[in-house]
């Protein structure tokens, strides 16, 4: 028998039969399956669960901390990073990112689940070749922006890894 593990939307994992049948659980090994195969299956299947998790923790954490400094990734380093790769790539799909003129955001963007980019508007976004992309700090954004960016993630049910776009801001008065 074959399974299919793959990560959802929602960074979870998601288990189907050869049929495409979702299954909440690995099965228990059946009469007709070799003993030592589904022994070591199982066994892969544990390990990979527990990488997965710890990855997905430290990930969560690493980009917040990102958002938190400030930190900025060229376009290509970006894209091979955040499109390229199959568990980061969820990961962008559920942020808001920006492209950077040194501290300074000249726009935002969403990645979307099929390859594109769009605006709050939700219009196509081309994202250049060059330049600098980060997390946008819900401080660079227009409290209208703000709205906009929530109502798009909330119609799309997209759950973000961490709270991006809630996060408790103080603004300086004078």
């Amino acid at each position: 028998r074959k399974f299919t593990v793959r990560l959802n939307q929602a960074l979870e994992m998601e288990i189907c039969d050869g049929n495409g049948k979702r299954l909440k659980n690995m099965p228990a090994p059946g009469k007709q399956d070799d003993p030592e195969k589904a022994a070591s299956s199982n066994q892969a299947f544990k390990q990979m669960k527990k990488q997965l998790k710890e990855t997905i923790t430290s990930q969560k954490l690493r980009l917040e901390q990102a958002l938190s400094v400030a930190r900025f990734w060229e376009a290509d380093r970006w894209k091979a990073l955040f499109v390229q790769n199959p568990v980061m790539h969820l990961f962008a799909e559920g942020l808001i990112w920006g492209i950077y003129e040194g501290q300074e955001c000249r726009g935002a963007f969403r990645y979307m689940e099929d390859g594109t980019f769009n605006t709050v508007e939700e219009e196509e976004f081309v994202l250049p070749e060059t330049g600098k992309i980060g997390l946008v700090h819900p401080l660079e954004l227009t409290a209208e922006d703000l709205k906009a960016w929530k109502e798009q993630l909330a119609d799309y049910e997209i759950v973000q890894p961490f709270d991006q776009l809630g996060r408790p801001v103080c603004k300086a008065t004078k």
